[in-house]
This record gives structure tokens, C-alpha cells and sequence, in this order.
């Protein structure tokens, strides 16, 4: 889902003078594969919307460990990261940029478009999926986000 989301935003990033790279340890996630491209889509469709000509988004999939299991061994658990060297989130914004209809900056919002929905969709793909989201960002620094799926293959 994560290449197929990669290849359908291609095609604006590259017109805007947009530079992006992606990396894979090829983990699987087994689930509704139409949420997780969404989601991704979603992730990618920000780091470009919001940034920089000449900017660059990052996408890694891979596996991370998680807290031990029961057992009290660690488990390695999938990951997809997308990173930007775009405009950024405010600190004091980063708690609600997965509500619905919740946009940063809306001056920025009427020129990009959108309906304020995209984080939203990731929030509950990554909840069907027992996924958490890690949000690192700063105002002007780009932005960091990484959705950690608790599906370990041991």
C-alpha cells in the first residue's frame, strides 16, 4: 500500500520542484489494505502539501521493537515514517491535528485545499491496525510522523 500510495502522489510532487526518497525493510501488515493506503496517502499528501519548493519528503518502512512481550522478550513490530523539511506543526498543535476538520493554519488551508480530514483518516487507520503515532515537529523545522503497529512477528 505504501508504494502504491508513493507512485499516486508522484506526479504533483514533481512538478512543484519536490524532492522525495523512500526506504524499505518490506515488513507486512496484514489488515484492510484500502485504510493503509489511505493512510499513507494521507502522511505523503501532507509532507508535500506543506512544504517548501524544493523541499523533500521522506518515507522509511521498516521494523522497530516494541515493549517486551509477556514473555519479557522484545518484539519487532512494523513502521512506515514520513518525514518533510516543511513548514511544520507548533507544539502547542501537535495534540490536535488528528481531529476532524482541525487545520494549523488556515490561511495556508484555503490554498492547498483539502477538507481537514486527511490526519483524521490516519488516526483511525492506524487504531484499526493497533497502531500508535508518533508526532515530532517544530514551527519551521518540518515535521516527523511514524505510525508503530503492535502486530509482532517475533
Amino acid at each position: 500500500a505504501s508504494a502504491q500510495a508513493g507512485n499516486s502522489v508522484r506526479g504533483g510532487a514533481t512538478a512543484s520542484g519536490f524532492y522525495g526518497s523512500a526506504s524499505a525493510a518490506h515488513p507486512t501488515v496484514r489488515g484492510n489494505r484500502k485504510m493503509l493506503y489511505e493512510m499513507t496517502r494521507n502522511l505523503l499528501d501532507n509532507a508535500i502539501k506543506y512544504n517548501h519548493p524544493g523541499g523533500y519528503a521522506k518515507v522509511a518502512v521498516g521494523w522497530t521493537v516494541s515493549p517486551s512481550s509477556k514473555e519479557g522478550r522484545p518484539l519487532s513490530c512494523p513502521f512506515i515514517s514520513v518525514e518533510d523539511n516543511g513548514i511544520g506543526i507548533p507544539k502547542e498543535d501537535t495534540d490536535r491535528i488528528f481531529e476532524r476538520f482541525y487545520r494549523v493554519d488556515k490561511s495556508h488551508s484555503r490554498a492547498t485545499g483539502g477538507t481537514g480530514l486527511g490526519l483524521s483518516i490516519v488516526k483511525h487507520a492506524a487504531l484499526l491496525h493497533k497502531g500508535t503515532i508518533e508526532v515530532l515537529s517544530g514551527l519551521g523545522s518540518g515535521t516527523v510522523i511514524t505510525v508503530k503497529f503492535q502486530m509482532p512477528v517475533s
